[in-house]
């Protein structure tokens, strides 16, 4: 442990030596030896040529034990924080300085967001022998301090009065230093400024009410955003070859056009398997309330290949539309709504009636839809409860996801297409010591009566590295085949009305920045509903996993195998390699 960088080398290094001897020092004073010294530093001669063994005499001295912890005035806080679990009737561990150092900024933060901003904390140490008996002294200012007047400088042409919308304290509020932090939170996810600066007025003065300085530095107003490379598609097993495939797009954004905090953004991205050009304007309140609102209008298409990597298409799906989304955050509790219009289309990518027709007995699906195009309405309400201890990759916690879609056709023709689609998802993270136990449960339906009515785009589908990661993407049965024009054997995932889906992780630290992940995934289909659920048809994947930390989160490789092969066609194994955790 201590020695291990100075046991790698070949020759002798004095300050890697003394590095060591530092980690040396640290373990005994963790352990509560607070006289331990260093002796002596031998170097004695072996068989080998050139070759010696350092021995050190190290005097360890009385081991020293925290036997008595106390608050000075503050009785009730013994039993809080970090000096929780100090509090028994058998006291008596070894001391380590680094409690210090936690008690003490935890009564820092306590008593300044009970609104004292001069706050003094020592603690009087008595040592009797190995025996240790700390009591905290704390000496508040002479009052209580609020919040006063906001003073806003620097260079901005957003209002004062939109500014202050974002301020996470009022005036006359009891100081809150976190109340600041959320602030400068606040205004950072405006994205309109490049440097943002909260802090309070003329520290040292003892004084009632402190003023709040909020330094602003506004972001250049326009920015262009190009994006390009390409990306690995595995084809099954018949067809074992890697392929490659183009990505390229970009955005255009137009920072606070309008002086109201808002953005415009145009974003375009092109890939052989689709398509998409969307624009959006928004607006962080709905007048005086803090409902952040957009705007879009976007024109998309999405090529379904007939097998993972595959140049023939099966079907495409175009959507032009246009909604409006409203967005509100309660603490923890996300609440939105998004109502818009759209056009949907299936286009059939084949010219034969008699491979039409294959096409739509594949996917199951009610061929009149066929290169028709359906006007509909829209409604999604949702609704998500983040109790995170962090976004990126999570060690504790709790999210839930509540989403509800309507599409409601305004043609008579396509009166048969209007669908309710029903999601629920709930992840738990759980840390054990190094490790962190994930788990996922997603479970979804959509209310309508016949199958082949619903739009191939709205249906549930598992595989991919976000759910089913032993199929490649939607690749998960049941699968649909018909023969193209080309000869050759061309399979479609049909999708579910129904779905559900577990994924289990744990996820544990290798090696610095590199981690691991075992998993196991489960997940099910069915076109007619919960009811016809057939256990033996649930599908598994089992694999492991490499996690690199990176600047702009986890690049993350996963591989998993299937436990059984519905398809004799597939091969018994999918790999993905992205970013991001799979939940």
């Amino acid at each position: 442990g201590c020695f291990a960088d100075f046991l790698k080398l070949k020759h002798y290094d004095v300050d890697t030596l003394k590095n060591a001897l530092d980690r040396v020092t640290q373990w005994y004073l963790k352990e509560g030896f607070w006289d331990m010294k260093v002796l002596k530093q031998d170097f004695v001669l072996r068989e080998y040529p050139g070759h010696q063994q350092l021995v050190l005499t190290i005097d360890e001295g009385q081991r020293s034990y925290l036997t008595a912890l106390s608050i000075e005035c503050w009785k009730e806080l013994e039993t809080q924080g970090p000096f929780s679990h100090l509090q028994k009737q058998d006291l008596h561990i070894p001391f380590d300085t680094q409690l210090l150092h936690d008690q003490r900024q935890w009564l820092l933060e306590y008593f300044r967001k009970q609104g004292y901003f001069h706050v003094e904390v020592k603690p009087d140490i008595q040592r009797n022998h190995g025996n240790v008996a700390v009591t905290w002294k704390v000496k508040l200012g002479e009052s209580k301090v609020s919040f006063g007047k906001t003073v806003v400088v620097g260079t901005s042409r957003v209002p004062f009065e939109y500014i202050k919308r974002e301020l996470q304290y009022h005036e006359g509020q009891i100081w809150d230093k976190d109340a600041l932090k959320k602030t400068s939170a606040k205004l950072k996810n405006l994205e309109i400024f490049e440097g943002i600066h909260i802090y309070p007025d003329q520290v040292t003065k003892q004084e009632p009410e402190k003023a709040i300085m909020v330094k602003l530095q506004e972001d250049d107003p326009f920015e262009v955003r190009l994006r390009g490379g390409f990306a690995l598609q595995n084809f099954t097993q018949q067809f074992s070859v890697d392929s490659l495939t183009y990505m390229a797009g970009g955005a255009f954004i137009f920072k606070n056009p309008f002086n109201k905090a808002d953005q415009f953004k145009v974003d375009v991205d092109f890939a052989r398997g689709h398509r998409e050009v969307v624009a959006e304007y928004r607006l962080p309140w709905l007048f005086s309330q803090p409902i952040q609102t957009v705007f879009m209008g976007y024109s998309n298409k999405y090529f379904q290949p007939g097998f993972i990597g595959s140049k023939h298409n099966v079907y495409a799906t175009t959507q032009h539309g246009f909604l409006v989304g409203f967005n509100r955050k309660f603490r923890a509790v996300d609440v939105g709504c998004n109502i818009g219009f759209e056009l949907m289309n299936t286009e059939s990518v084949v010219d034969k009636c008699a491979l039409v027709e294959g096409v739509a007995r594949a996917i199951n699906f009610n061929k009149q839809l066929f290169d028709q195009s359906v006007p509909s309405f829209q409604l999604e309400p949702t609704m998500m409860i983040d109790l995170l201890d962090q976004q990126i990759s999570p060690t504790k916690g709790l999210l839930t996801l509540l989403s509800l879609k309507g599409l409601f056709p305004l043609s008579r023709s396509s009166l048969n297409t209007y669908s309710i689609k029903a999601l629920v998802e709930q992840s738990f993270f759980m840390p054990f010591r190094s490790v962190v136990g994930a788990l996922r449960f997603r479970v979804g339906h959509i209310f309508h009566k016949e199958f082949s009515n619903i739009m191939p785009i709205e249906r549930f589908y598992l595989g991919g590295a976000n759910s089913l990661r032993s199929y490649d993407t939607d690749f998960a049965s049941p699968l649909g085949s018909f023969i193209g024009d080309n000869g050759q054997c061309q399979y479609a995932p049909q999708g579910g009305k129904s779905m559900v889906n577990l994924n289990a992780e744990l996820r544990f630290p290798i090696f610095k920045r590199l981690g691991g992940v075992v998993f196991q995934d489960l997940g099910a289909l069915s076109s007619d509903g919960f009811a016809t659920f057939d256990p033996r048809k649930v599908l598994f994947g089992t694999g492991f996993g490499l996690r690199l930390a990176t600047p702009v989160g986890p690049l993350r490789f996963d591989i998993a195998w299937k436990l059984t092969k519905p398809d004799p066609s597939t091969r018994s194994y999918a790999w993905f390699l992205t970013f991001g955790q799979a939940f």
